[in-house]
Formats: structure tokens, sequence, C-alpha cells
């Protein structure tokens, strides 16, 4: 096991202005310590085990910037992952990054009932670094003061400071409470890291926790969007900073600052914010059922059975149309199934098959490709993955529906090579992967290359 000793901060890349992740924890009553550190691929690290945690965990794992803690003050907090923005780097670095599987695995085990919850992401940081000199950080300094406040938001606290360290200025500008779900910061980085050789480094930074933090990552999960539109959007639906604009003294009213507009684009914005109670789901049906109404339906069945009472509410809706938002629950709890059911079929060829290399899944695809004409396309992205997850390790590094459909299809007749337009499928590969597939794969049809031929030659 070889341990993380970082000697020298690496090389800045300054080419484009990156969105990157800069924290995130993320807390678990279903798995170990030993389990979190290989769903990170750090297990072949070396963990330093200390009698000292921190987020009222007394123990926890640490190999560098990266801490596994357990031993909860309260039974049921079983464990804990936190990446500082150094672990995220490290984890990119040294583990697997894959930030995807970590998301899709929380909301997998997410309830909105707290009770309910296996797994929940407290907190997640999404940074832009800035290079270009495209964010003036003295504007924002001054159009965020007490004095001032030249901008627009659903919150009404800033904080500006200011200080010097070994004669450089470095400013910092906080947007929101400390305390809130959501805070903006924005500080210079170059002064921070006293990095000379930059030209400019300006840092905008969200801070998600609670709802913002989990419809976060579930926008980048279920409603795939990547996460360089989804920091901008968001941002441009929490701030707006303005100039003023001839006598009218309403904010928003005003024009957008020209430095703000250029830096935040056009586009679309993007609420992650949830109002408590507003989303109905099965939990607070269910909540509604035994908390509500439970008294008069246990009544009801030892009066009469459950068969009358069946009949009695299937006979007084008889006509009626259903509030669209069971329809839209009833609907989803269908699909849901729709593909546990394909799965469980896929895997039972699996177990069918194990002593070959083929395995068909072309009904499969067919039934979630109906599934996505119904409106579900929000649940392809995931079940798919997990299909390739399952049957495909060594393939979990598409990126989008198209890939991902035609690397299963690809599976399901595995003697046949990749096309063109899917090269830089291959590119993606690892030595190991590429290995695997060239003694996999025959001889090429006509309308076929060898993807790897340049590797082999």
């Amino acid at each position: 096991m070889e341990k993380i000793v970082v000697l020298k901060e690496p090389e800045i890349d300054i080419s484009h202005n990156p969105v990157l992740f800069d924290w995130v924890t993320i807390s678990t009553k279903i798995h170990e310590p030993s389990d979190i550190i290989e769903l990170i691929g750090m297990s072949d690290r070396t963990w330093e085990q200390l009698d000292y945690g921190f987020n009222m965990y007394s123990k926890q794992y640490k190999c560098g910037h990266i801490s596994v803690l357990y031993g909860g003050r309260q039974n049921d907090m079983g464990v804990c992952l936190s990446m500082s923005g150094q672990g995220c780097r490290e984890f990119e670095e040294f583990g697997n990054g894959d930030y995807m599987a970590l998301f899709r695995l929380v909301l997998e085990h997410y309830h909105e009932k707290a009770e309910c919850r296996e797994m929940n992401i407290s907190r997640l940081d999404v940074a832009n670094d800035v290079f270009n000199g495209l964010l003036p950080i003295d504007n924002i300094f001054d159009d965020a003061r007490y004095h001032t406040r030249n901008f627009v938001a659903k919150f009404t606290s800033s904080e500006c400071r200011e200080a010097s360290k070994r004669n450089r200025r470095g400013i910092t500008v906080y947007l929101g409470s400390d305390t809130s779900d959501y805070r903006i910061r924005f500080y210079d980085k170059k002064a921070e890291r006293e990095r000379d050789n930059i030209e400019s480094w300006i840092r905008a930074e969200q801070q998600l926790k609670g709802n913002y933090a989990v419809n976060f990552i579930r926008k980048l999960v279920k409603d795939k969007t990547d996460v360089c539109s989804l920091f901008f959007s968001v941002l441009r639906e929490e701030v707006r900073f303005v100039k003023p604009t001839g006598t009218d003294t309403n904010k928003r009213r005003w024009d957008t600052a020209d430095y703000w507009a250029k830096y935040i684009g056009e586009g679309e914005k993007v609420c992650i914010y949830t109002k408590p109670g507003t989303e109905y789901n099965l939990g607070k049906m269910y909540a509604y059922i035994t908390e509500q109404t439970s008294g008069a339906i246990y009544s009801y069945i030892e009066m009469f059975g459950i068969d009358e009472l069946d009949k009695a509410i299937r006979e007084a809706r008889a006509g009626k149309p259903l509030n669209p938002k069971y329809v839209k629950l009833i609907s989803e709890y269908k699909a849901e199934k729709e593909y546990e059911t394909i799965l469980r079929n896929a895997k039972q060829k699996k177990r069918a098959e194990r002593n070959g290399t083929y395995v068909n899944l072309d009904d499969e695809l067919y039934k979630i490709r109906q599934l996505k004409d119904k409106g579900y396309d929000y649940h392809i992205h995931d079940e798919v993955k997990r299909l390739i997850r399952e049957f495909l390790p060594e393939y979990d590094f598409v990126a989008d529906d198209t890939e991902i459909e035609f690397v299963l299809k690809w599976f399901a007749f595995i003697k046949k090579e990749l096309p063109k337009k899917y090269l830089r499928i291959a590119e993606k590969l690892s030595d190991t992967e590429r290995e695997w597939i060239q003694k996999e794969i025959e001889p090429k049809p006509e309308d076929f290359i060898n993807p790897l031929s340049d590797w082999y030659t």
C-alpha cells in the first residue's frame, strides 16, 4: 500500500476557466469505512487510523485530505466521507474520481423523510476558477459592500473582507448567511496561494447544503445536466449584480452590471431550492394515510373487511379525475417497476450464460426506449448505466445515452468491431480494457475498422 505524499503543488492549467467540485461530504448508514474507501477507488493507499474526528464523529481513517469518519455520538450516524478542496483533487488523482457514481448511489438511497434516509449529501461546494480576468473581484467587492449592495438576490446578507499577506492584498466576498443552505463566495485565489507566476486567478464558489446539495446532484444525475452549465444556471437564478438605472430606486428593475453580464452569459435559470412540503412523493402520501386517516381506515376494515374498503373507494372514485400529483406518482411508480423487471430479466440472462461472452440485451433496450418515449427519460441514464455496471464493468466510461446504447448493442454482438464514429469511445479505454477487447474481436468486416490497430502496430 502506498501513502499519498504531495511533494509539491501541481501545475495549474490556466488555458480555460474550469468548474470543479471543491468539497464533498456524504453520510451513509449502510456502509462500513472499508466500503467507502473501496468505493472511491483508494483501497491501495495507506490510510491512517486516528482516535479523533469531527462533525460529531469520534474516529476516522485519513488519507491526505480525505477522511472517512465513524463512531458517531449517536448510534444511527453511520459513516461519513469528507473531502475538502484538496481532498477532491486527491480523489481525482489517486482514486477513481467518479463523482457521478457517488451521487447516483446517494440518490438511490436518499429519502425525503430523514428517519428513512440511508444516505445523504450534507455539503457540496462547486467552484469556477477564472484565470482570464473575466471576473473582476474589485467590482464585486464594491457592489457587495453594505453601503452599496448593488445586487439582487433572494438573500440580503453580504460580507466583504480585505486582508494583506506578505504585501499581497486579498479580497473575499460572501453573499448569504454562513448558517444558510446556500452561500456564494468570491475570493482572490492568486493572493491566497501566493502565485506570482499567474496573472489573475479569481474563484467563484457556491456552497450547497441540505436540499440545495441534494437537488444539485439530482439535476446532474437525473436530468443529465453537465456541471458547468448547471453551475452558471444556478448562479443566474440566485444573484444578479446591477448598476443604477436613471432615478428608479427599485434595484430589480436596474440593468445588469456590465462585468456580471459578461461573466454570467446568457442562458436558462435553474432553481434548486425546494420549499418545505411542496414536493409530493410516496413518503408523504404514506405519512398522510398513516397519520391522518389511519383511524377511519382501520375502523372500516375491522367492521367490513379490506375487500369492502377497496370496493367502496373504487366506487367513490368512479368517473372522477385524480389530482395531478397522484397521477404523476402512479405513473412514476409503474415506470420504476418496469425498470426493475427489465433489470431482473437481464440478470437472469446473465446467470444463464455465464459460460460465454454473448449476452443479447436487445429486448431490454427496446423496453427502455419505450419508457423513454412515454416521458420517463430522466431514469434512462441511471438504469442503462446500471446494466453496464452489472454486465460490463470494463465499459463504465461512456458519457451519454447514444454511446451507452451502442456499447450495450456492441456487447450483445461482441464479435463485431467499433464503427469509425465511435473511435472516440475507444480513446477512453485503459490498457487493460484495450487488451481485453483485442482478444475478443474477430477480423473486421468491410464497413468497420479496428480502433485499436494504431496501438498495437
